[in-house]
């Protein structure tokens, strides 16, 4: 018999990994100190803590030397060490100018975590969590592929198409892992061309990301950019954003799926060589309903169709809202409420669900409301430079910096810095305009431009690290990165002209 020990010590590379993250955090605490000793006095002591808070956070979001949710919570933290007075009693309002030592509560920094945008997407996971439990993605998704399966093309189209359509309803992450799952028949096929599971492949990640801003409730940089107009008085409903946003998506979806098609050109696969495996693809789950990880569920359990039921109510809720009144958040709270109280989601899905997207979300607004509070957002909005930027131009670099910003971090944290510092730059410097009884174009342009940035970080997908389905597609082994960077790089560039042709033309239309 051989008896085996455990290694006295971590591996080198553990070793290696624990002090390259030691380091960076040591070096964004360093380069944050240096960023508040260097910043001007007149911006105000509050605001040289706040930038030194978000550089650090920066660095950190960026290269993930601790997980994420980790590095939103420090945030949190550092606000009210550094922010907030010790007793809790603070001005209750802040902004409109530069807050002074002790001006703020640290139950300002609290408060986002029960907003309605974190409200909106706790429900909005919830439903998620059903629609998984019981199958419902892989019916869904393994019926409206199959059809395709015998020609490379059709199969691209369907692929990416499918996989936008099911991330307005489950997490980015979450709809490239089930969309993979599905695909491997196909791509680790010895049959398959390497051209057509390399661009299979890219269409799930490439899909999951840009039709991932459909509705309010289907990417964190959405419900970001909706609180931060709410915070300056603008209330956009669900129909307005998705009138908004879905031909944007739908439209670049069909142009990146062209785009995988002609860039990688995938040898056509006629269905009669195909091999039993690839050609059954989707199907083999079980029959109960229950939805295996090996495929599709030959029928829907009553809970899956209860599931739909809610699904679809829900859906009409926020599409009457301006009837009802009622808050989307409100409908998938009670949307969730009703799948527990009929058993079809237990302790064990709350449980499950995505709880550090709610922590990320949580660490970017705190961040984004004390920027508005400490009044560095107003400060950096009336430097001449930005403050003279007008139109094009400043539709442009918002673009330029969403782009910049979410290719080296999550598109959650890309946002929480972008949004409300277009909402700054459009009302030349003042984030309070808009509450404050300004006239309705710069209202207007202040939504614009927000919803611009907003959209924006869903689109920088020309890197492995740019986007966790990005970095699922490149782990398979069978994307190369000159092919993503091909590809993706086409992917924005384009993106830049359809976004600035939304802006002017699009977005004015439905918001009025």
């Amino acid at each position: 018999m051989t008896v085996t020990t455990p290694p006295s010590s971590a591996s080198p590379a553990v070793t290696a990994t624990r002090r390259s993250r030691v380091l960076v955090l040591v070096a964004s605490g360093l380069a944050a100190v240096l960023v508040y000793l260097a910043l001007p006095h007149d911006m105000g002591e509050l605001g040289r803590r706040c930038v030194a808070i978000a550089l650090f956070a920066a660095v950190l979001w960026a290269t993930e030397a601790i997980p994420l949710f980790a590095a939103s919570l420090s945030v949190v933290g550092l606000e009210v060490l550094l922010l907030a007075r010790r007793s809790g009693e603070g001005v209750a309002g802040g902004g409109g100018g530069l807050a002074s030592t002790g001006d703020l509560s640290y139950t300002q920094f609290f408060e986002p975590f029960a907003s309605s945008t974190v409200i909106l997407f706790l429900g909005g996971f919830l439903l998620a969590a059903a629609v998984r439990k019981h199958g419902l993605d892989r019916a869904i998704a393994s019926r409206l592929l199959r059809p395709f399966v015998g020609d490379s093309y059709q199969l691209v189209m369907a692929v990416i198409l499918t996989t936008g359509f099911l991330s307005v309803f489950i997490s980015n992450t979450a709809t490239a892992a089930m969309m993979l799952a599905i695909v491997t028949p196909l791509v680790r096929d010895p049959a398959t061309p390497r051209q057509l599971a390399s661009a299979v492949v890219l269409a799930v990640s490439f899909g999951a990301s840009i039709g991932g801003f459909m509705t309010p409730v289907s990417t964190p940089p959405n419900a970001i950019t909706i609180s931060q107009l709410q915070a300056i008085g603008v209330h956009i409903s669900f129909v307005q954003w998705v009138l908004m946003a879905a031909p944007l998506s739908v439209g670049m979806l069909v142009i990146t799926g062209g785009l995988l098609c002609a860039v990688l050109r995938p040898p056509p696969l006629p269905r009669s060589s195909l091999p039993p495996s690839v050609a059954s693809l989707g199907g083999g789950g079980g029959g109960d309903g229950s939805g295996g990880a090996e495929g599709a569920p030959s029928r829907l359990s009553w809970r899956a169709w209860v599931t739909v039921v809610v699904i679809v109510g829900a859906v009409l809720a926020w599409m009457s809202g301006t009837w009802h009144g009622v808050d989307d958040a409100a409908v998938a709270l009670i949307a969730a409420t009703l799948l527990a109280a009929v058993g079809v989601l237990d302790r064990r899905d709350v449980r499950a669900i995505d709880w550090d997207v709610l922590l990320l979300m949580w660490g970017g607004l705190a961040l984004g409301h004390g920027l508005h509070l400490t009044g560095v957002l107003e400060y950096v909005g009336g430097l001449p430079l930005l403050r003279d930027a007008h139109g094009w131009a400043l539709a442009l670099m918002v673009i330029g910096g969403g782009m910049v910003f979410a290719t080296f971090m999550s598109n959650t944290a890309a946002a929480t810095i972008l949004v409300p510092l277009a909402i700054v730059l459009s009302t030349g410097g003042a984030a309070g305009a808009a509450a404050d009884g300004a006239d309705a174009e710069t209202v207007g342009r202040a939504t614009r431009l927000a919803v611009l940035a907003g959209l924006t970080v869903s689109f920088a997908v020309s890197m492995p690290i740019s986007t966790p389905p990005n970095a699922m597609a490149y782990a398979t082994g069978l994307v190369s990165s000159r092919d993503m960077i091909r590809v993706g790089l086409l992917v924005s560039l384009i993106a830049v002209g359809v976004l600035m042709a939304g802006y002017f033309w699009v977005l004015p239309w439905v918001l009025g």
